[in-house]
């Protein structure tokens, strides 16, 4: 009797480790219906303008996102956390973080970078752009960047500061990107 009780443990614990993958397949298609139906919502029942943007570059930590058409940056947002905006610089789409606005000052010391005399970053090493020289942000310009060292951003002169009239709204990132070993 023991041999028959032990026999149906051992074939229960083998369904419940194969359901696992079910349940996870299943909670990843719960994950994206959810996510197509906040999208519908937006469109038909906000009349919010949107579209999705696919981010190939590394330079955010996200695969996609919500480009939010109607909505801009206010000002002094970014002096409470970083803003995701979409922007277009020499006719391609960017998205990137606001991390300084006018009046913020930009200081360069020792390769590293410095928004109101907080450390904010460092340049990277051996880059073939020149840093972006020490300055107060002008009105009307924003400094952006991404999350990855190597992104190409406000950091570098070539790159400089985004005119905040460029900038075609906000954006929420979705779908996490893997961390790279």
């Amino acid at each position: 009797m023991t041999g028959v009780v032990s026999l149906v443990r051992h074939l229960g614990n083998r369904r419940s480790r194969s359901d696992n993958g079910k349940g996870i397949l299943a909670m990843k298609a719960l994950i994206y219906t959810l996510i197509f139906l906040f999208l519908l919502i937006l469109f038909f029942v906000l009349d919010a303008n949107f579209r999705i943007i696919r981010i190939v570059s590394p330079s955010i930590p996200y695969k996609y996102c919500l480009h939010l058409l109607k909505v801009s940056p206010k000002r002094g947002e970014a002096n409470v956390a970083p803003v995701l905006c979409v922007f277009k610089k020499n006719d391609i789409t960017i998205v990137k973080y606001i991390v300084a606005e006018e009046g913020d000052s930009v200081k360069i010391i020792r390769n590293s970078v410095f928004i109101n005399g907080k450390e904010i970053c460092k340049l990277k090493p051996n880059a073939n752009f020149s840093p972006i020289m020490d300055q107060i942000i002008p009105t009307g310009y924003v400094f952006v960047m991404g999350t990855h060292p190597d992104s190409f951003d406000s950091r570098y002169e070539w790159f400089g500061l985004v005119k905040r009239s460029d900038i075609q709204g906000k954006a929420i990132g979705f779908l996490k990107r893997k961390e790279n070993p």
